[in-house]
């Protein structure tokens, strides 16, 4: 179940995230006529989908536990690993979303005022359970590790 999921959530993300950058590539070209100017947005484009270019690794790793779930695989230090790449994934998304998309599309807009946030309750959401599956990937690992040592006295 865990393997269908998330691969139908990465292939989700992967044509949402295409399907806005296109939309900005659509807006025609920025800064400069002709090839430089679908360049310029070609990578504007590219920091508005940058949350969900942090998240496709994370997603990446959830299918690549499912599938170990599949074959049985389930208390393993290296499904404990996937689990913390997720996890970071979040965290990163998060970020992405309230301080690195809104600086960057700031400082390329030509606004010049440091840094800039864009909190609301998602980003909060994502950070939260990134923490969240983090630390439990973290209990996971000392757990296997216990559990290595347990059996190797029995």
């Amino acid at each position: 179940m865990l393997y269908v999921v998330s691969l139908l959530s990465l292939a989700l993300l992967v044509i949402h995230a295409g399907r806005e950058w296109v939309e900005v590539l659509a807006d025609g070209p920025l800064g400069a006529d002709g090839a430089l100017g679908y360049l310029n947005a070609g990578l504007v484009g590219l920091v508005h989908i940058m949350p969900f270019l942090f998240l496709i690794p994370g997603l990446v790793a959830l299918v690549r536990l499912g599938g170990h779930y599949r074959r049985g695989e389930v208390f393993t230090r290296r499904n404990a690993g996937l689990i913390e790449q997720f996890g970071s994934a979040l965290v990163l998304a998060a970020g992405a979303f309230v301080i690195f998309r809104p600086t960057l599309l700031d400082w390329i807009g030509g606004v010049d005022r440091g840094f800039a946030l864009q909190l609301n309750e998602a980003p909060i959401a994502l950070f939260c359970a990134g923490v969240f599956v983090f630390v439990m990937a973290r209990v996971m690992g000392e757990a296997v590790t216990l559990k290595e040592d347990s059996d190797s006295f029995i």
